[in-house]
């Protein structure tokens, strides 16, 4: 099966995990990286993103590196040569 498209960013601040779920109602893969952002402003994106993916049926992955994730849709698997191929982009 063809690999759904993936949207990579990163967020400057809270007013931004919008536009996670945006993307993931799509059907992309949405990585993003949270390194930009203060530490209490980030755990409030983080926990927007669970939320989200449990709503979602999505899934939540830490990627390689520092304040790195993916949002997965539902019946999406990713390898991890392919998660880290993701987490460069970041």
């Amino acid at each position: 099966p063809a690999q759904p498209s993936y949207t990579a960013m990163t967020l400057g601040s809270y007013t931004q995990a919008g536009d996670l779920a945006a993307e993931l109602k799509k059907g992309d893969i949405v990585a993003f990286s949270l390194s930009g952002l203060e530490k209490s402003e980030a755990r409030r994106v983080l926990d927007f993103a669970a939320g989200l993916a449990r709503g979602l049926d999505a899934k939540l992955e830490k990627l390689k590196g520092v304040r790195n994730f993916v949002l997965i849709p539902n019946g999406v698997t990713l390898e991890q040569d392919q998660l880290d191929a993701v987490a460069d982009d970041l």
